[in-house]
């Protein structure tokens, strides 16, 4: 997987490599979707999902379910959104309280 994809394109670019690989391979693949999806992401996705993919009833292994995933990286793509809002806004209140002080 190519560096620096957001998290939505992370999925985007797995799911179009994923489907490319032959139905026999996908068979086989099929029960590790999940894990190969969550390593192929970079260190802090890794962390972020694994936590919001985790089996609530056992509290060790991760939900298997695919069909989480677009959601939870729904949710990545949001807390991001919002971090870089939030760096902006501190950005411009830093920047508008220098100029105040010159």
């Amino acid at each position: 997987m190519r560096k620096g994809l957001s998290v939505s394109e992370l999925l985007r670019e797995f799911e179009k490599r994923y489907n490319e690989l032959s139905v026999k391979n996908r068979e086989l693949l099929q029960s590790e979707k999940l894990d190969l999806f969550v390593r192929a992401t970079n260190k802090s996705f890794r962390k972020d999902i694994t936590i919001l993919l985790q089996d609530r009833t056992s509290m060790i292994d991760l939900v298997s379910d695919w069909a989480k995933v677009p959601e939870i990286c729904q949710i990545l793509r949001t807390k991001a959104l919002r971090m870089e809002d939030s760096y902006e806004k501190l950005t411009k209140t830093i920047a508008r309280e220098i100029q105040n002080k010159n």
